[in-house]
């Protein structure tokens, strides 16, 4: 992930999960920050995108 790119987060394994877009905006040593359009954030591990728990795609 780049900051300042578009993605669409969803979990690998749920039907029901609803994907969150946001933009990156900060990356730390185990995770990376997403912010939604209307502001809030959202935080995931690293290791969920390694092992395969969530998917990122950029949009």
């Amino acid at each position: 992930m780049e900051i300042g790119r578009k993605y669409k987060v969803k979990k690998a394994k749920s039907r029901k999960a609803v994907p969150f877009i946001g933009t990156c905006i900060g990356k730390e040593d185990r995770y990376y920050i997403l912010q939604h359009r209307e502001g809030f954030k959202e935080c995931f591990l690293k290791s969920d995108f390694v092992i395969g728990e969530c998917i990122a795609e950029e949009i």
